[in-house]
């Protein structure tokens, strides 16, 4: 099946397929082409160039949702499978029906990446790679203003609070993923843009599905590995923004987030 908008059982809206060039991430790489090759890059792309560089690395049913459509907001979550062999096809379809019919981790105009082609064996940098819109597309300036605040006023406050007792930058860098979970969780949820539930191997082998939170600029903030009633109803909760809440508890941070990370501490 190729990816679609899962719309709970009614037909999708038709969606416009973009003009081949028109695209941030085709300009890229036919500006990156001409680069190497030293050659002029037309404004539309030849048919050389679709076939040979555009169409590659990804089909028109994946194009048509990278300028986004009707219904999106660019907040819905994302359902990724990314294991495809034949004899877990049992096991796919009953994690479909436990999480996204029974316990609704997505909902209506959430996006559905579903495509052995494109997604078999890949990881969620792998998958961003081909599209990155669904972190770029959601990015703000404003957005990056408020998490910088939160980031800031809570160090503020932090310091007022404990004085002379704040940990130094060597005490930041040593402390463990669970200590940064419990200490930076309203900074870490703040940078979150949108989640996706991964459906690989483990989770068709009952490990539970694989549950990320991304940044705008594709970093994993957050994962873990979670049941369908950890998750239950999480496409209301996330509508709501009281996903938060549950993180204060410790979880499994993206190595952006660790100490030395891009956006890890010291963070003064």
């Amino acid at each position: 099946m190729p990816s679609h908008i899962y719309t709970e059982g009614l037909p999708e809206a038709p969606t416009p397929v973009p003009a081949w060039g028109a695209l941030p991430l085709g300009l890229y790489l036919l500006v990156r082409t001409r680069e190497e090759s030293q050659t002029y890059a037309p404004a539309r792309p030849t048919q050389q160039q679709i076939d040979t560089i555009l169409r590659p690395l990804r089909p028109d049913s994946l194009r048509r949702y990278a300028a986004g459509y009707e219904a999106w907001t660019g907040a819905e979550g994302m359902w990724i499978r990314t294991n495809y062999d034949a004899e877990n096809e049992e096991a796919h379809q009953i994690l479909w029906n436990k999480y996204v019919d029974i316990s609704q981790v997505i909902g209506p105009d959430s996006l559905v990446l579903e495509d052995e082609g494109l997604f078999a064996n890949t990881d969620i940098a792998c998958i961003l790679e081909r599209f990155p819109e669904r972190v770029t597309n959601y990015s703000a300036l404003e957005d990056v203003e408020w998490r910088e605040k939160r980031l800031a006023d809570f160090l503020q406050m932090r310091e007022e609070a404990e004085g002379e007792t704040v940990g130094t930058r060597e005490e930041e860098l040593s402390l463990s993923s669970d200590d940064l979970c419990e200490t930076y969780w309203m900074y870490h949820a703040a940078c979150v843009v949108t989640h996706a539930f991964i459906e690989d191997v483990e989770a068709q082998g009952g490990g539970g599905v694989l549950h990320v939170f991304l940044d705008d600029c594709g970093n994993v903030v957050r994962q873990m590995r979670v049941g369908s009633n950890e998750v239950d109803n999480f496409d209301g909760a996330w509508s709501e923004g009281s996903w938060k809440d549950g993180w204060v508890y410790p979880g499994e941070l993206g190595p952006a987030y660790l100490p030395g990370g891009v956006r890890g501490p010291p963070y003064r």
